[in-house]
């Protein structure tokens, strides 16, 4: 009998914390929360024509990037870039990949999973007690938390690690510091997500890159995984000429 209700203590406890946890992530939403959850492919920038959209060019670096961040571009050797050690994309660089993302909203929090690197992404949501990492821990996407203003999902991003390319990459390789801080506001726009970026760089930006880009709503499922191969990564190496010829070869060690 003592054995019975010990097993019947147990189930209920278990049955408790499982109702616990299919609440804390549910998928229902609030009233008055804005629906941007779905899964969305492909960008289109906001007007079409933009320096910093969907990646920073050349005219762009110019215009915003501080002397020290210029010094980098011209010093940076493109052989370096962590993208031919399958190192994923950094953000904002990956808002502007043609790849799909797929959002889901829970109560506590926001998932974002892009097709592109396989990368997930959660935005902590104010409010619900979560704790931020301790001093001195960073990370490449940064850590996020969000709230909902009227129609829009607002994230802001900071912690971030250092980044070579970040804000772009493919030969202008522009950086980003470790007190970059991006702010993302989600918004539906007809069948498709806005978002209305806003990024600030202090050591590496004269001022804050704003953008906006639309994400048509598509019923395909992403395509994962990507697992992206290191072999395939750097066979564009070998159309890529080093500024430092003078230096010996690289090796590269991350394949395995």
């Amino acid at each position: 009998m003592q054995l019975l209700s010990r097993a019947l203590i147990a189930t209920a406890f278990a049955a408790s914390s499982m109702t616990s946890v299919v609440v804390t992530q549910s998928r229902e939403l609030p009233a008055g929360v804005p629906n941007v959850s779905g899964t969305f492919a492909g960008r289109r920038c906001v007007p079409a024509a933009s320096d910093v959209c969907p990646e920073m060019n050349a005219k762009g670096a110019e215009r915003l990037m501080t002397a020290r961040g210029k010094a980098f571009i011209a010093a940076f050797d493109e052989l370096a870039a962590p993208k031919y050690d399958c190192s994923p994309a950094g953000i904002p660089i990956i808002f502007g990949d043609p790849w799909a993302v797929r959002i889901e909203q829970l109560t506590d929090r926001v998932v974002f999973t892009y097709e592109k690197d396989d990368v997930v992404r959660t935005v902590w949501l104010e409010g619900h007690g979560h704790q931020p990492p301790r001093s001195g821990l960073l990370f490449m996407h940064g850590y996020s938390t969000g709230r909902y203003e009227g129609n829009q999902l607002v994230v802001e991003s900071r912690r971030f690690t250092f980044d070579p390319e970040g804000f772009a990459g493919d030969v202008i390789n522009a950086p980003s510091s470790t007190q970059k801080r991006l702010v993302e506001r989600y918004s539906r726009s007809g069948n498709a997500l806005r978002l209305e970026l806003t990024a600030e760089d202090p050591v590496f930006l004269l001022g804050p890159i704003v953008y906006t880009i639309d994400y048509p709503e598509t019923k395909e499922p992403l395509s994962l995984p990507w697992n992206c191969d290191p072999a395939s990564a750097q066979r564009n190496l070998n159309v890529v000429k080093s500024k430092y010829p003078q230096d010996p070869p690289i090796i590269r060690r991350n394949s395995q």
